[in-house]
């Protein structure tokens, strides 16, 4: 209850407060405005109301997927001149990184908050943009990506001259979030306990799905 009265901004979750109480991630903020990661966890949650959790991924979609760059931010804008401290994430200039950047863990969190609302289009496109492959149809995307096509990045700059180049990689755990995205996520295929659970969430130009699923003794 205390969530929804004060973390809720009127189209997005707001992410923290800083020492003085003044809100980070709310529309007031001069940067940082809107932050993916408190989206999508109101939604993997459960914790938020039904109609304002989904109302916040569409918010999350709008102002941070950039499908024509192949980028979801982690949040915008990015950390420049507030005189406020945000933490260590100031230290990377606008667009490094996590400072405004794609950070690849809390775009894969929205896969599974879009699958959990049912969205399955929304899910698999927001897939199919971070899926390293499609960051290497063309020698351009090879050239400005700077990565092998099956290797996930951590982390996807937007900083001017190096724009959709990679960070980070072959260590960090966003592979095995994708994994899951789109195993549990989008086929929906699940183990929990001594049971499987299959509740797919397809996107809607997929009539089905076959799988192969080998199981312990």
């Amino acid at each position: 209850v205390a969530l929804e009265r004060k973390a809720w901004d009127g189209a997005w979750y707001r992410r923290a407060t800083f020492d003085d109480g003044s809100w980070l991630g709310a529309k007031e903020s001069p940067e940082c405005q809107i932050d993916s990661i408190a989206q999508s966890w109101a939604v993997l949650s459960g914790a938020a109301n039904p109609t304002r959790a989904r109302i916040a991924m569409q918010s999350l979609e709008q102002h941070l997927i950039k499908y024509d760059q192949g980028l979801s931010l982690l949040f915008s804008p990015p950390f420049d001149k507030l005189t406020q401290n945000p933490g260590y994430i100031r230290g990377y200039p606008p667009g490094l990184r996590e400072n405004g950047g794609q950070y690849t863990h809390a775009a894969i969190w929205a896969i599974l908050a879009f699958a959990r609302l049912k969205e399955g289009t929304k899910a698999y496109d927001l897939f199919c943009l971070l899926n390293p492959i499609n960051h290497a149809l063309d020698p351009e995307a090879v050239v400005r990506y700077k990565l092998e096509p099956y290797g996930m990045a951590a982390d996807i700059y937007t900083v001017a001259l190096h724009n959709c180049r990679r960070g980070l990689t072959w260590y960090t755990g966003a592979s095995g979030w994708m994994y899951q995205a789109g195993i549990d996520g989008i086929l929906g295929i699940r183990r929990e306990g001594q049971l499987l659970l299959i509740a797919p969430n397809l996107p809607a130009h997929w009539p089905g799905f076959s799988a192969t699923i080998t199981l312990d003794a």
